[in-house]
């Protein structure tokens, strides 16, 4: 596995990496398939996701893998927009919960039907994590994000955990409404999570090129171009 540099949103990494992420190596949670902007989370049938053949979409906190020295938890990111694809991550949300609500909330306004709220990269301030795609292929991981265990540590071991993401909706100021730059053009975006009888992760080290707040840096990943936009609300 190589890493590369990192951005950092309410105490978790989002970092450049490269590995195999394919079956029997990581176990995949679901995937975004939409052009334009796009989200969902971890069941079929809601916003944008579906759930890849043959892993299942269900999960619980027990089933989660850490880095070796327990800090954080892992989860991974394949994007398949193609040579040069430019794509914005602008949700990243962790709920628990002891068992799916009926229906399963469609809007985003509803998510909180879920259970309990345990991560949010925005909690504090409006961020995007804008990616450039298209450099290591389908099957490899071009991001990790390392969520803090802290974050979690209420949340029962057989508490259900949601992942929800949504890609596509960044705009420059200024920028035409209408004109979606960094939005889904085409493949799928796919989360999947490491087998634990994968090496142990080692934990991140802490960047040294965090954006200040209102700025927009360039941040080389190992196979993956990052940026991190951060704007106040």
């Amino acid at each position: 596995m190589t890493y590369g540099t990192a951005a950092v949103a309410n105490g978790a990494y989002f970092i450049g990496g490269s590995s195999n992420s394919g079956s029997g190596s990581y176990r995949a949670l679901y995937k975004l398939k939409a052009n334009g902007e796009q989200s969902g989370y971890n069941r079929p049938g809601v916003f944008d996701s579906s759930v890849l053949g043959g892993d299942t979409h269900i999960i619980t906190k027990s089933e989660l893998t850490s880095t070796n020295d327990g800090q954080y938890y892992i989860f991974s990111l394949d994007l398949n927009e193609g040579n040069e694809g430019l794509i914005s991550l602008d949700e990243f949300r962790i709920y628990t919960g002891s068992s799916d609500p009926a229906p399963l909330p469609n809007t985003e306004a509803d998510l909180d039907k879920l259970g309990i709220l345990r991560f949010n990269m925005n909690e504090t301030e409006n961020n995007h994590i804008l990616l450039q795609a298209g450099v290591s292929g389908s099957g490899q991981s071009d991001m990790y994000v390392f969520v803090p265990t802290a974050s979690l540590e209420n949340a029962a071991d057989s508490d259900q955990v949601y992942l929800y993401s949504s890609f596509g909706g960044f705009k420059y100021e200024g920028e035409a409404q209408n004109s979606h730059v960094w939005a889904s053009s085409s493949g799928d975006e796919e989360w999947s999570i490491p087998y634990d009888e994968q090496p142990q992760f080692v934990p991140p080290s802490a960047p040294t090129n965090v954006p200040e707040p209102s700025s927009l840096t360039l941040i080389l990943g190992a196979t993956a171009s990052l940026l991190l936009h951060r704007k106040r609300p």
